[in-house]
């Protein structure tokens, strides 16, 4: 969201913003606290890391590693990497893809075009920026930001092994007093411990916990 001054002269106004909740937002941030969980050792002397004698460490064969070019994902592709508004897609033509965050090969979306997106076909309306030019007289303000949708995955088709950290992301979930909230998501193929951390607010203030639980193999 941004304001600006609809005037000739323009550079003789100045525009000051007094959010109270940033202030409210940096006290309750500061009581957030956030502890590593070390597991002790269970060896009772240093020496018992060290290889014996009659030991054989083992020794890895050489290995070339080669490459290949791979045409067998030719979509239409854009340009490399996120575009401006941070849309990409991936290598197998999904829009902005969790299993695929920050990959090299990421390609910028092209407006008009179609890409998959949460088991459905989406089409891609384009990104739009404001020009140098215009940020010279809009001042940017924190209206109400609508985060991008968070698509949960049902493993029904997978394309590949799913290795992403964030199992389940939602917000502006509405709770009712002496009705149990369920939020039900799926796992990843990663095992190991997973956090879960729920904030909001409520009519007596702001809202946090924090659990944690352990997937396990089969």
């Amino acid at each position: 969201m941004f304001l600006f001054v609809n005037d000739k002269n323009k550079l003789a106004y100045e525009i000051n913003i007094n959010d109270p909740y940033l202030k409210v937002a940096e006290q309750e941030a500061k009581k957030l606290l956030t502890e590593a969980s070390i597991s002790p050792s269970t060896l009772l002397n240093n020496s018992e890391l060290v290889i014996k004698g009659d030991e054989k460490t083992i020794r890895l064969k050489e290995i070339v590693v080669t490459n290949k070019k791979d045409n067998s994902f030719n979509f239409t592709q854009g340009l490399q990497g996120s575009n401006a508004c941070g849309d990409y897609v991936c290598r197998y033509n999904i829009l902005n893809c969790p299993n695929h965050v920050g990959d090299p090969s990421n390609t910028q979306p092209i407006a008009g075009k179609t890409y998959a997106s949460g088991g459905r076909s989406v089409f891609y309306a384009g990104c739009t920026t404001v020009s140098p030019e215009e940020k010279q007289f809009l001042y940017p303000i924190n209206g109400i930001h609508l985060h991008k949708e968070f698509y949960l995955n049902d493993y029904k088709e997978p394309l590949e092994p799913a290795f992403f950290s964030t199992l389940y992301w939602n917000y502006a979930t509405l709770l009712q007093t002496g009705k149990e909230a369920t939020l039900s998501f799926y796992t990843s193929d990663i095992k190991g411990k997973f956090r879960v951390v729920v904030q909001g607010v409520s009519n007596k203030g702001v809202v946090y916990a924090d659990q944690f639980f352990e997937v396990k193999g089969n």
